[in-house]
């Protein structure tokens, strides 16, 4: 009898325990669902993370092209490029004057890390300058100094040396001075920017003599005065 009894026990202990190990198996799979949905989530959230910071930190193509062609001394192309990034028209087709339009379907979708889009402007104006485009490159140091002064200080310089070009005196002077006045001492444009003062005073003290009646500033890339004689008068 105790024997049955015994047996009979153990059979019932085992029928009750097989329920609860069917329940606590459901509870942590339940458990372990939601916390798979999650791994999943941030798992995904980096990967999309990861793409953005790729995608920003590549340069777009016309970029890419512009700074190639300005490194092999085509200023003009790559300031052509450089428009076309900060001005996209609709499609764009390729001329017969001019060396490269960059395709849309290439393109990429940023600037580079760490580059705005004032940044290519100002190597917009670098480009142009040495083209010698002056009012173009004038334009685009404008911009840039009128927007963050603090950072692109060189602009005020170099806004000078192309209103010097273009026979803009007085603008020039202004410029100058405000390039001295914001720039550091250990700037590396500083003593060029103090022989632009002296050159720019010395041509508006030659233009200020009784004779220069007889001379007229022309804006060209020489930046040399023609004499008027009486027999062209």
């Amino acid at each position: 009898m105790k024997m049955q009894r015994m047996i009979n026990f153990k059979s019932q202990s085992r029928n009750y325990m097989k329920p609860n190990l069917i329940l606590q198996q459901q509870i942590h799979l339940l458990s372990y669902k939601p916390a798979e949905k999650i791994a999943g989530r941030l798992l995904l959230s980096c990967m999309v993370c990861i793409f953005c910071l790729q995608s920003q930190g590549q340069a777009d193509e016309r970029i890419v092209k512009a700074d190639q062609y300005f490194a092999a001394g085509e200023y003009y192309t790559a300031a052509h490029l450089y428009e076309q990034f900060l001005k996209p028209g609709p499609k764009q087709k390729t001329t017969a004057d001019f060396p490269l339009n960059a395709k849309r379907n290439r393109q990429g979708s940023g600037m580079g890390k760490g580059v705005t889009k004032l940044d290519i402007r100002y190597k917009q104006a670098t480009s142009y300058r040495l083209a010698n485009y002056f009012p173009e490159a004038a334009e685009a140091y404008k911009e840039c100094m009128e927007k963050e002064p603090a950072k692109y200080v060189d602009a005020y310089y170099w806004y000078a040396v192309c209103k010097r070009s273009l026979a803009d005196y007085t603008a020039a002077e202004e410029s100058i001075n405000q390039f001295l006045s914001k720039a550091t001492a250990n700037n590396s444009y500083r003593t060029a920017a103090e022989k632009e003062a002296a050159t720019l005073r010395y041509i508006k003290l030659q233009l200020s003599r009784p004779d220069t009646v007889m001379y007229t500033s022309q804006p060209t890339s020489v930046r040399k005065l023609t004499r008027i004689t009486s027999s062209s008068a």
